[in-house]
């Protein structure tokens, strides 16, 4: 089941009560499309940063500096 952050806060307790019946061998919660997507666009931007991306694409006239950074 994909769902939202407090969705799936409400689902990892309703497993964590009767795991015997709701456990996460039964029942597989994860986050939406949207809360998995933001978290690596944030890491892509961490390995981007200050690694010359900015440089690279403002010196060759790709992209203004204010755009790239």
């Amino acid at each position: 089941m994909a769902c939202d952050q407090p969705l799936y806060a409400l689902a990892k307790s309703i497993q964590w009560i009767p795991p015997e019946r709701y456990g996460e061998n039964l029942i597989v919660g994860m986050f939406g499309g949207l809360h998995i997507e933001i978290p690596a666009l944030r890491t892509i931007g961490d390995w981007l940063q200050d690694s010359g991306w900015v440089n690279a694409l403002s010196q060759s006239n790709v992209a203004s500096f204010g755009t790239a950074d």
